[in-house]
């Protein structure tokens, strides 16, 4: 029975013994009321108001229970407690949003596994860009270095080259310093064989 047929009934009861209390008093003016007529539609009425507040008050227990207990779910639900037990044997109303939260809390389960999958592959893939980074960065300081080494290097041999071309030049200097040194003792010689023939010719006189 669900909460609709529940409310139904004793609002049935109610207004059947309504109506048997006002069939009585009606037939009233035809029938000269007795004491029995008049403490049995007292007695009716009084029914009629424990009936009404009996079964409000059972309604009443009867949903606010549930209502209560599906409100602490969803407020479990709320602060993360996905492995809270939802109970859905009822057949009524309060049943079917007892499956309505079955339902959030599944869904709410499976994405959260997504979600946390996901972050693990985004740590997984950032531990391997860290990774090449490093090597990347190691790779990268030992181009550099090997850079430096070429161009200490290039720096040598530059200074290798000009010390060459220095002593090429001292070399040229002396060349040509030995070929004027030369050449002023081929004139000496000269000289030395021309008095040598001028003092022959003179002795021959």
């Amino acid at each position: 029975m669900n909460l609709s047929q529940r409310l139904w009934l004793p609002a049935a009861v109610s207004t059947l013994l309504a109506t048997l209390a006002a069939g009585l008093l009606l037939a009233g003016p035809a029938v000269a009321p007795s004491a029995q007529m008049v403490w049995t539609v007292a007695g009716l009425l009084g029914l009629l108001v424990a009936t009404t507040l009996v079964s409000t008050a059972l309604q009443v227990g009867q949903i606010c229970q549930p209502l209560n207990e599906l409100s602490d779910l969803a407020r479990r639900i709320g602060d993360g407690d996905l492995d809270v037990s939802v109970a859905t044997n009822r057949k009524d109303e309060i049943g079917s949003v007892q499956q309505s939260l079955a339902t959030m809390r599944d869904a709410l389960r499976g994405i959260v596994g997504q979600v946390r999958q996901s972050a693990e592959s985004i740590q997984v893939a950032s531990t391997e860009v860290a990774s090449g980074n490093a090597d990347l960065s190691h790779r990268t300081e030992q181009t550099a270095s090997n850079l430096q080494q070429t161009a200490s290097s290039l720096q040598q041999l530059t200074a290798n080259v000009r010390q060459s071309a220095d002593a090429a030049a001292q070399a040229n200097q002396l060349a040509a310093s030995a070929s004027q040194v030369a050449t002023r003792g081929g004139e000496v010689v000269a000289q030395v064989v021309t008095t040598m023939d001028e003092i022959n010719t003179s002795s021959k006189r």
